[in-house]
Formats: C-alpha cells, structure tokens, sequence
C-alpha cells in the first residue's frame, strides 16, 4: 500500500471498520476460502469523503502542566494544607500515606505543574533500598579567586572541596570544578556550560570580593553557599561556627592560665569570615579588667616587623589566629613557644599536628553544603531563596605542643556558664593528640 495522507488514511480507517463489523458472519470454514482482495487508495479531498458518524466518546483533555514558573514542594504542601514531607511520601508512592491521599496530592502536583527532580528521585530511591549507588549525576563547584589553584594552599579550603566531593560521592554524583574568573568565561557563557553538562546544583566557595551577582544566572540552579564571605546575594550556606571557634580557643587558653590573649589576622581574613571572629574576640574582652585587654591590631598585611612590633609593645602572654609564620619571627626576637607565649591556629593544618589549634571541620562543611543543596533539587528550588538557611557546623580542639599550662585555670565572665565544673574540663570537643 503507497504512503497515504490524512484524508486517504481516514478513508482506510472506515474500511477496516466496516469489514471487522462483516467478519463474524463467515464461518469458520468460509473464512479458510475467502480470498484476500489488494487495492490502492487513492487520496481524495476532504470534499470527497463522507463525513465520519461523531464519536460518543469524549476526546482525551491533554493537560499541559504551566511552565511559567515551577512550583516548589513547599508551596505545594502549604496549597494541599499538609506538610512537604507528606507530599514528598506521597508523590513516591510510600504506602505510610494512604491511597486516596496520595492521589489527591498527586493530582495536585500534575494540575499546578509540578515535576520531581529525577536526579534527586533516584539518589533517594538508591538510598531507601540499600543498594550501591551508580553515577546519577553532577554537581558543580565553582571558585572565584586570583587563579584557579590558589585555594589549594588553604587547609580549610581544601577541606570545603574535599567534603563536597566525599558527599557526592557517598550519593552517587560527580563534582565538576569551575573557575568563574577564567578568562572568557562570564556569567552567561558559565551558565550554558553548566546546563549543556546537565548541572542543576552548585557549590559556591567563598568569594573574596563579597559579592557574587554576575558569576551565573541564579534562576538554573539550586545553590549552597561555603563560609559566609558572599553578602550579596543571599545564599543558602553552610559554615564553620567561627563564634564557637573563638570561645573554644579562650575556654581552652583559659584553662591552661592564660589571661593576656591577643589576636592575629589580616584584615582579609576578617573580612571574609563577615568579621564573625572579630566580633566573637571582642565581646570575650568585654569584662575583661584593663590589664587583660590585649589590643586588636587588623594590617592589610602582618609582616615580621609590625608583627614584632605588636608583640613587643602589648606582651601577650598567648596569640590565636593565624599564627604559622608567627613562630619562626619570634624565635628570632629571641621569644620560644611555649616557654615565653602560647600559639593557637584557628585553622587546623593536618601538616602542622605540632600546633595546638581549632579544626574548623572544613569536611563537615562540604558535606552540609551538599545536603542543602540536594534539599533544593528535591523540593525544585532554585535561584536566591526567600528565606536563606544556615548550617553551623560546631568546632573541634585539637591539642598540640604550642602550649603548656601558664597558671591558674580561670573562666571568663561571658563563658563561664559554658565551664563544666567537671575537673575544670572544657565544654568544648576535643580530638585525640
């Protein structure tokens, strides 16, 4: 039979119907001897054709759910008047919910247009029934610093990464890394990169300029935040809890005797942790009597000289901060650590086990950074939130040969109620030697 077209197709259609309505008169044994007649349609014109006997049966309705702007879990949840994570049971079909609700909610979600994430659904579906995860997809994460390399110098930086690309892992993604300054790559170019690799999450790390408008478009993409350098716009993010980082450091000074402690950071540093430490030192000095206050100096740059200079003019009996280079300008001077000052890195360094120090848990970090943003994919959210959420993720001590006990134990006014009266053991977590 010859290719036919709408109108010689239909006159075929009413063909084979009449001769199905005739078949059941022939017996069996007459079917056996019917021959079987060829011919060829010829197309006619709509004019042509008799017109077709209208169908009692009511056309299909096809629903084209509205793509104008997606909903999220949540809106849907508050539209339905029960929580995201009923819906979220109900559209996988878990039996906790029952049946009729779980097609109320469905048909909810087909009528306002709403659409799970596959990605999110799969890794989620991996996880319930304990099986390996295979490779589900990609996440994104993206830098803005001077090179491309030069966060991989920075202990805590390099944890951020690896914990994000450990979570990852664990959930079955790849982690594709961006530098959004590259030459030649701006916002839009970096967008269409990232949507043609299928990337619909990103890992953004701190952003020395504070601000993040024009690295891509915020609309494609379900977006976490590492640190708390960026302002603008407001991201979700997860953290350090650089104020449970200071406290811990003085609870731990404290109890070793110290009393004059001083602080060591450039301004950079105070700038892209939202002055957060600076903030946290100060009110520690608050009820501190005036020969305890240790002044707070914030250089573009320490170099030996000023930093000398500092030490020499205030005499602290211990300095927290980031104080590497510290040790060696000191032993210079003449000064030895411990016997003469106590040195505490606020940034844990595995290669320097020998300084007594404040682990940021950068791994943590990258790992909560992860969840928020596969908490976005699953409820399709994307672009700046309404509402940003933050992540803290509490400190670890980590002891070392930098300090030695100087005194008296003592507890500062505004933390003495965080002083477990226990042995004068530090509330603080502290991780083996």
């Amino acid at each position: 039979m010859g290719e036919l077209d709408h109108a010689g197709r239909s006159l075929a259609l009413d063909w084979s119907q009449e001769m199905n309505a005739r078949l059941p008169r022939f017996s069996t044994l007459e079917s056996r001897n019917c021959c079987v007649v060829y011919f060829t349609i010829v197309p006619a014109t709509p004019q042509q054709l008799p017109r077709p006997a209208r169908s009692t049966v009511e056309p299909r309705k096809k629903t084209r759910p509205n793509r104008a702007r997606r909903i999220s879990l949540r809106a849907l949840a508050a539209l339905a008047g029960v929580s995201a994570s009923t819906v979220s049971r109900a559209l996988h079909d878990d039996r906790v919910i029952s049946t009729r609700v779980r097609r109320r909610l469905k048909a909810l979600a087909r009528r306002h247009g709403y659409e799970m994430n596959p990605l999110v659904g799969q890794v989620f579906s991996e996880a319930r029934t304990g099986r390996g995860f295979r490779h589900l997809g990609t996440l994104a994460y993206v830098t803005a610093y001077e090179t491309a390399t030069w966060w991989r110098t920075h202990p805590t930086l390099c944890g951020f990464h690896e914990g994000v690309v450990e979570r990852a892992r664990q959930l079955g993604l790849g982690v594709d890394e961006f530098w959004a300054l590259e030459p030649g790559l701006n916002g839009p170019r970096l967008t269409q990169i990232m949507q043609a690799r299928g990337i619909g999450g990103v890992v953004l790390a701190p952003v020395p300029s504070r601000s993040a408008e024009e690295l891509f478009d915020w609309k494609a993409f379900s977006v976490a935040l590492l640190g708390v350098s960026v302002k603008t716009p407001r991201l979700n993010r997860a953290a350090a809890h650089l104020r449970d980082s200071v406290q811990l450091a003085v609870r731990e000074l404290a109890q070793l005797g110290y009393r004059r402690i001083g602080l060591v950071l450039r301004r950079r540093y105070h700038e892209m942790t939202d002055f957060n430490i600076l903030s946290a030192f100060l009110l520690f000095q608050h009820d501190l009597p005036a020969r305890d206050i240790v002044p707070v100096e914030m250089p573009k740059e320490w170099t030996e000289k000023n930093f000398l200079a500092w030490f020499e003019r205030h005499r602290p009996e211990a300095v927290i901060g980031t104080v590497d280079f510290a040790r060696g300008w000191l032993a210079k001077a003449g000064y030895q650590c411990p016997r003469d000052v106590g040195l505490v890195s606020l940034d844990w360094d595995a290669a320097a086990k020998e300084f007594a120090s404040v682990d940021q848990n950068p791994h943590a970090v990258g790992a909560a950074a992860v969840d928020l943003v596969m908490a976005q994919l699953r409820h399709n959210e994307r672009g700046i939130p309404e509402t940003p959420l933050s992540v803290l993720v509490d400190s670890t001590w980590r002891p070392g040969r930098t300090v030695r006990q100087f005194g008296a134990s003592w507890a500062p006014a505004l933390l003495a109620d965080e002083i477990k009266g226990d042995g004068g053991t530090s509330a603080g977590k502290t991780a083996a030697p």
